[in-house]
């Protein structure tokens, strides 16, 4: 189980450094064309490379990829949706205060919300509760955003 661990958190580095490119061109793309613009050609060519993919996998299995309950793809659905809208804000956000402080802050809303959908049992489905460490820990990501944040 441990093993299972440690490469959970070594993918999630893995997956942060993508994050962390992805940001970079997100930033240098929107001052060029806008955060708007940015958004909506980022999402389009992630659903284009969604569909390629999906359409591989259906070749390659002979089982479609898109079967699954609905309710499930309207979960699906609304999560693509807030993709958007993160990718929109995320564009307008790091072209104001950096690569460094834009992602610390939206690490701080991710872990905001992630404490609260583990106390309640949203994600592993086991209630993981609120302690002081944990809201320590918060305390300590939001002291580092306010460090991070350019002073002008």
């Amino acid at each position: 189980m441990k093993n299972l661990v440690v490469l959970g958190v070594l993918v999630a580095v893995g997956t942060g450094i993508l994050i962390g490119s992805q940001a970079t061109l997100t930033t240098r793309s929107s001052t060029l064309v806008g955060p708007f613009k940015t958004g909506m050609m980022m999402t389009l060519s992630s659903g284009a490379v969604g569909l390629l993919v999906s359409f591989i996998v259906l070749a390659l299995n002979r089982q479609p990829v898109w079967d699954m309950p609905a309710r499930t793809m309207g979960m699906l659905f609304i999560a693509g949706a807030l993709g958007v809208i993160i990718v929109v804000g995320m564009a307008f956000a790091l072209g104001q205060v950096g690569v460094t402080a834009g992602l610390a802050s939206i690490l701080l809303g991710q872990m905001l919300v992630s404490v609260l959908a583990d106390a309640l049992g949203w994600g592993t489905g086991q209630p993981i509760p609120v302690t002081a460490s944990r809201i320590l820990g918060l305390g300590v990501l939001a002291l580092a955003v306010y460090l991070l944040v350019p002073r002008q």
